[in-house]
């Protein structure tokens, strides 16, 4: 598995070549972050289950936050 930091860039990148632009930098970052809230909702659902899945997603947001 990629660590958290290798997901957020990897995720980055795919909005990033998504759009040509110069403003895709913040653009990609903007959606990147939503698509990993996204996915922790998802988690949220199901409780304590899968809190170890829910840390490394955590993990990854924060790494997005830094780019």
């Amino acid at each position: 598995m990629e660590t958290p930091k290798e997901k957020a860039i990897e995720l980055y990148n795919k909005f990033r070549n998504a759009n040509s632009t110069m403003a895709a930098n913040g653009y990609a970052k903007k959606q990147a972050i939503i698509c990993v809230d996204e996915i922790i909702k998802a988690f949220d659902l199901y409780g304590n289950d899968l809190m170890g899945e829910i840390n490394y997603w955590q993990e990854v947001l924060n790494e997005l936050n830094k780019l």
